[in-house]
């Protein structure tokens, strides 16, 4: 289980992070259709900056910044002269590149911060959500006990299984019957034709056993 879990956390930061090296080669890529549309002469981050953005938000802070790092050195070596160098001759591309990774990060530390706030709302949403579940079911069961002792003073009720077995009676029953609950679970309504209570109890027993497992009557 450890193992496993480890594999697919694993696997998830791969994945992640992967994200950030694809997204830099789809911009290169994009910039290439652009060129070969437009003509040379684009601006060296026109399709790396949305790109940076793209990944921060949806990978998260991590992926966020490998992919500006990544993006900077592919435009310091393919897209800034002299080309094929990592040294860049011009101060303003220089300028330009500091520009680009100081904005790639400051999206990155936006976008990570905009991902904990909708966490934190998410997670505010089900604990109010949950609470409100918890309040629900327990005016529920409140209005279930509230009802239940109302029924208990006024009425008798007794339930019985398939074959006519007592399976629950209430305090009234037992009250009314004259027998305890102990004596009455497991027998059927003629253990109350014993001549102790009145005939018509036993009558309407007898006869409405016959209407399902939850009998219940006016005191």
């Amino acid at each position: 289980m450890i193992l496993r879990c480890f594999h697919s956390a694993l696997t998830n930061q791969v994945v992640r992070y992967g994200i950030a090296f694809v997204a830099v080669a789809v911009a290169m890529g994009s910039r290439l259709a652009l060129e070969s549309w437009s003509g040379p002469g684009l601006p060296p981050y026109i399709t790396l900056s949305p790109m940076v953005m793209v990944v921060a938000i949806l990978a998260g802070f991590g992926p966020g910044v490998v992919a500006t790092a990544v993006a900077g050195v592919v435009a310091a070596y393919w897209l800034l002269p002299p080309i094929g160098q990592l040294s860049i001759g011009s101060p303003i591309d220089v300028v330009g590149l500091v520009v680009f990774v100081a904005m790639g990060l400051l999206v990155c530390v936006i976008a990570e911060l905009y991902r904990r706030m909708r966490g934190r709302a998410a997670a505010y949403d089900r604990d109010a959500s949950l609470r409100t579940s918890q309040k629900s079911l327990r005016d529920s069961l409140k209005n279930l006990g509230d009802m239940r002792t109302a029924l208990d003073e006024h009425a008798i009720v007794a339930m019985t299984n398939a074959q006519g077995r007592i399976i629950f009676v209430n305090d009234k029953f037992c009250t009314i019957s004259k027998y305890s609950r102990e004596e009455l679970l497991g027998q059927d309504h003629r253990l109350i034709n014993s001549g102790f209570h009145p005939k018509k109890i036993h009558t309407r027993l007898v006869d409405d056993d016959l209407a399902g497992p939850c009998m219940a009557w006016r005191d």
